[in-house]
């Protein structure tokens, strides 16, 4: 009897084992077939975008590949002194660098860059990450003092914040929420070049992390974009900014964002205010 009963017991051990090994395996199955899709899906993407802009001039600096219209040669060129000024400190945070030469196109028409990003919106951004490729409206479309012209390029352009949102895709395989790489993109700017995006918007305390984890899209632009910096912002202040990369890098394991959090920081993602 005592013999039958261990027999039982071993043979609940092995299908427990098999059963964990079962579910692992299926996990890391899942998570590289998402990352397969989104790498074909980015590639087709990509593919389009580039066709249509294959009349553009093309600038090469180390790190970047600048596409422009005839137009923007100044822009592009300024575009790549920046662009190559921030290169390594934004790869250091990560401790990530691209192996490729990263894509800039420079737009001179907004509705050229809203059909070649699968935008539907009424005003223009500044910038847009999509598919591997980061899409610039000029930015003499959009500055008009003169004389800082260089500086506020600079300074509140979207060359870092855009590049920020191809390391987080390129670490997490995109896997990621929205808000979370917008928070990052926001953060990175903040510590880089000292510019804090919406540091003077209210009403931040009404959204909390359930709601930008379910409801991005849905809420408020202005008051989510900012919860998200506050949110990034204090999860680097409190557990340090190489939590929040060990939290990427589990993501492109396959990995949702509230186990990633769990995981990393030990503590509930939406515990987190």
């Amino acid at each position: 009897m005592k013999k039958h009963i261990k027999n039982v017991l071993r043979l609940l051990i092995v299908i427990i084992f098999v059963f964990i090994f079962i579910s692992i395996t299926n996990l890391k199955f899942i998570g590289y077939l998402q990352r397969s899709v989104s790498t074909l899906i980015n590639n087709v993407e990509k593919k389009r975008i580039l066709t249509n802009i294959k009349d553009y001039d093309t600038l090469e600096t180390r790190h970047f590949i600048i596409r422009f219209d005839g137009k923007n040669d100044k822009i592009a060129y300024l575009t790549g002194e920046v662009a190559e000024k921030y290169y390594n400190a934004v790869c250091d945070m990560f401790n990530y660098y691209p192996k490729e030469k990263s894509i800039i196109i420079i737009y001179n028409d907004g509705d050229e860059l809203l059909k070649n990003t699968r935008l539907n919106k009424q005003t223009y951004p500044m910038g847009v990450y999509y598919s591997g490729v980061i899409n610039i409206l000029s930015p003499s479309l959009w500055i008009n003092d003169v004389e800082d012209f260089n500086i506020i390029y600079e300074k509140e352009g979207p060359i870092v914040h855009e590049f920020t949102h191809l390391i987080v895709d390129k670490i997490t395989h995109g896997n990621y929420p929205m808000w979370l790489t917008e928070g990052i993109a926001l953060y990175i700017e903040y510590k880089l070049t000292g510019f804090e995006w919406g540091k003077d918007i209210e009403h931040v305390d009404g959204i909390d992390i359930k709601s930008l984890d379910k409801n991005f899209s849905e809420l408020d632009q202005y008051i989510a974009y900012r919860k998200s910096f506050e949110v990034i912002k204090k999860i680097s202040d409190v557990w340090g900014f190489e939590k929040l990369k060990d939290i990427l890098v589990t993501l492109g394991e396959g990995n949702n964002l509230k186990s990633s959090t769990k995981a990393v920081l030990k503590t509930n993602l939406y515990e987190i205010e």
